[in-house]
């Protein structure tokens, strides 16, 4: 009971991997780990879920994206990808939702979806009561919303019964989503209350911060009293924290992808 338990980290030790083409990228990720599990870097692996992706321009956020979402492809998850700026996101050729009204439609279809998949398994957990959809063999879904930001300002133009429509559908989907196979991953550049939730924001198992982030970043990404050690990050190296693995912020290096995306 008397234990102290530290981990130390040289920062001369690189945790990135670098892949020079798709079909390396996409074996590795194969036998890195299972279709309910993704590789960070070198060293971390955690379970899919719903996510929090913050960086400024510079930081790396699309690659890690990128990174991410064909993990997702070479798994045969189903993607739902929506870039209200039409910057990052839409450079994979494969965005879906740029207007408002596309994104809240696709939110709409997504939860649609998700509640079906509620009733199908409702037989089968009545067997056991923790499964999840990985358990059944049943593919995840999962909707990306780069650059959230744009989203919400555009929602400031519509009225309470919209904005409220909106917040509903993403809560549904981070609160009920895990055993059911369903996530919702918002990229931005700072995660300000103004701009999201705060109760939406802590409710987010993996929280990714990339780059030189500003202490407020930090504060409004992990809560206040939050210990980041400080370090001069290049492109793709953060912190992140996730309940399982990283309970308070640690070290992430997100890989250098040397080849375009994949059509």
């Amino acid at each position: 009971r008397n234990w102290l338990v530290c981990e130390l980290v040289d920062a001369s030790v690189s945790l990135r991997l670098r892949f020079e083409d798709f079909v390396e990228f996409e074996r590795y990720s194969r036998d890195r780990c299972d279709g309910s599990h993704l590789f960070l870097d070198a060293r971390t692996t955690v379970p899919l879920s719903s996510a929090l992706v913050v960086g400024q321009t510079g930081s790396g956020k699309s690659y890690a994206l990128y990174s991410l979402i064909l993990q997702l492809s070479a798994k045969g998850a189903e993607l739902s990808l929506c870039d209200p700026k039409n910057s990052g996101v839409a450079v994979l050729g494969r965005a879906m939702g740029v207007e408002t009204d596309e994104v809240i439609s696709i939110l709409e279809d997504f939860v649609s979806q998700m509640t079906e998949r509620k009733a199908e398994m409702g037989g089968l957990l009545s067997k056991s009561l923790d499964a999840t959809y990985a358990d059944f063999g049943l593919r995840p879904h999962v909707v990306v919303i780069d650059e959230y930001a744009a989203l919400a300002y555009g929602l400031r133009t519509r009225d309470k019964k919209c904005r409220d429509h909106v917040a509903e559908l993403i809560a549904s989907v981070v609160l009920q989503g895990r055993q059911l196979g369903f996530f919702i991953w918002l990229a931005m550049q700072k995660s300000d209350a103004s701009l999201i939730d705060t109760a939406m924001r802590e409710n987010l198992p993996l929280v990714v911060v990339l780059g030189n982030a500003q202490p407020q970043t930090i504060v409004t990404a992990f809560g206040p009293g939050t210990d980041v050690p400080a370090r001069n990050n290049a492109p793709g190296d953060g912190v992140f924290t996730e309940p399982h693995v990283a309970p308070t912020p640690k070290l992430v290096q997100f890989p250098d992808l040397a080849f375009p995306p994949p059509p």
